[in-house]
């Protein structure tokens, strides 16, 4: 907060010193484009570092949150590994409906199933796609009374979907900082 509190005060002498600088190379470079902007810098110095600090902001908040969206995806990504040791878990009301399921499971060649108390924890076997191994759970566990299937797919979804809405806020907050610093500067 400081270093934009003094970027906002000392922002027309670093404009001026910028463009006495870099003004010359930008003018040459630029052709007349570049001619003109730094003219305009150096006759507006206040409104140009209105601009770049509308920008800085801009650019600085938005850093913020894509840096908060990363991190949260790797909170939440060993969350979810934390909470899904494998694929699929199921839970069952009691450790006997557990090892009932456990062995219907454990029959089907496509799946490596164990029981551990009342979960049943259910990956596909070697090459075979989850969308099989989801359905044969779920056809197992169909008819069984109390039984709550858990998709760790499903909550790796959920987690790229909320996350990738949150990072395209953060972009379309670095448009909308683009652009008022595009309307300040005119």
């Amino acid at each position: 907060m400081l270093g934009f509190a003094g970027l906002v005060v000392a922002g027309p002498v670093l404009v001026r010193g910028m463009v006495a600088v870099v003004g010359s190379a930008i003018a040459a470079v630029g052709g007349g484009p570049g001619r003109l902007a730094a003219a305009n810098a150096a006759q507006v110095p206040r409104r140009t570092a209105a601009a770049v600090s509308v920008l800085a902001l801009g650019v600085g908040l938005t850093s913020a949150l894509l840096v908060g969206v990363e991190s949260t995806r790797i909170g939440a990504e060993q969350s979810i590994a934390e909470q899904f040791p494998t694929e699929i878990v199921a839970i069952l009301p009691d450790p006997v409906a557990a090892a009932g399921l456990a062995s219907a499971l454990a029959a089907d060649p496509r799946l490596v199933v164990r029981a551990d108390g009342q979960i049943v924890l259910v990956d596909p076997a070697a090459g075979v796609p989850d969308a099989v191994a989801r359905t044969a759970v779920e056809a197992a566990a169909a008819g069984r009374d109390g039984v709550l299937v858990q998709y760790a797919g499903d909550a790796r979804a959920q987690l790229e979907s909320t996350l990738g809405i949150a990072q395209a806020i953060g972009f379309g907050l670095v448009g909308m900082t683009a652009l008022v610093a595009v309307v300040a500067s005119a």
